[in-house]
């Protein structure tokens, strides 16, 4: 029976404790450097979002525009068929084609508000409105990528140091005391069997030679880690160069179509009012200015898609440069 205290202080610990506190502030950084890499992937979907909104918008004026030419070619029509100039399926073939492009409206402004509330839950705010961004390159960012590369090396730069240090010798002081029976002096104990007041000071010298077996093994894992780590940033960087140039392809074949596009839209804008004033001069009949307005109107849709997806390839370009 005894009651005692036990106190034990190491005074060398081989660098143990330095190595785990490195080891702890690695995973740290490398938990942090990867929340980066997530949130970093969402921008590439808030920019599909954004820009498909973008072009919706571009769209719906787009067909506010052609309801708006095609209700003054009713107008015009109904004038002629008052006057017994033209025939009521005249009158009917663009009221027809205004449904149509009523429906299209409906689909828009459906595509347009799903896109609008998306696009709120990705932000954590409401979002009003959109407008055409800048055509505008970033400067040079390093990717968030490379930095989660640079801290999994850091991680396994830890651990090998950590590795290393299980090999050394501890050092330490101990002290002992307690009250009871049997105590240290065992003579004593053999005449008074009574309890006795005992103490014991000294130093500690512990070697575990037992991770010697393993650390050949566990150096040679840390050495695999660091070469996929290695792999993994040469895959990488060879990807990201892959798609800035197509990026940047891109951006070179939209600026062309682009510079094309004006002076289409103005070519079939001149067939269609051409379209027009031989309709009233009775030459030609409603089918064939349907035919021009749906050619022109295609083009103008040509021409927003090309300035959005050349915008959009910008914005692409600079995502994957980190920019």
């Amino acid at each position: 029976y005894r009651g005692g205290l036990d106190v034990q202080q190491t005074l060398y610990d081989g660098g143990m404790s330095q190595a785990n506190r490195s080891v702890t502030k690695a995973q740290t950084a490398v938990e942090v450097a990867s929340n980066d890499v997530d949130l970093y992937q969402v921008r590439d979907r808030v920019n599909d979002l954004y820009f498909g909104w973008l072009l919706a918008e571009e769209r719906l004026r787009l067909n506010d525009a052609l309801m708006t030419l095609l209700k003054d070619n009713v107008e015009r029509i109904e004038a002629l068929y008052s006057n017994g100039v033209a025939m009521a399926c005249d009158v009917d073939v663009l009221r027809a084609e205004m449904a149509s492009v009523r429906q299209q409206r409906i689909e828009l402004e459906s595509t347009r508000m799903a896109l609008r509330q998306t696009l709120s839950l990705f932000c954590g705010k409401e979002i009003g409105c959109v407008s055409k961004p800048e055509a505008q390159l970033a400067a040079d960012r390093q990717r968030p990528e490379l930095t989660l590369f640079d801290r999994q090396l850091e991680l396994l730069t830890a651990r090998e140091q950590a590795l290393r240090v299980r090999l050394m010798p501890r050092i330490g002081l101990f002290a002992q005391g307690y009250y009871g029976y049997t105590g240290l002096d065992m003579y004593r104990d053999m005449f008074h069997r009574s309890p006795t007041l005992n103490g014991l000071l000294g130093a500690r010298l512990s070697w575990n030679l037992s991770s010697l077996y393993t650390h050949k093994n566990d150096r040679g894992k840390l050495m695999i880690g660091r070469q996929e780590v290695e792999n993994a940033r040469e895959t990488f960087l060879f990807n990201q160069s892959v798609l800035s140039t197509q990026e940047q392809q891109n951006i070179k074949r939209y600026q062309e179509l682009i510079a094309e596009d004006a002076e289409i839209v103005t070519l079939r804008r001149n067939v269609r009012e051409a379209a027009e004033a031989k309709l009233r001069g009775g030459i030609i009949d409603t089918n064939n200015l349907l035919q021009e307005l749906t050619r022109e109107h295609q083009a103008t849709i040509n021409q927003c898609v090309h300035e959005v997806e050349y915008l959009k390839a910008i914005y692409e370009l600079n995502h994957i440069q980190g920019k």
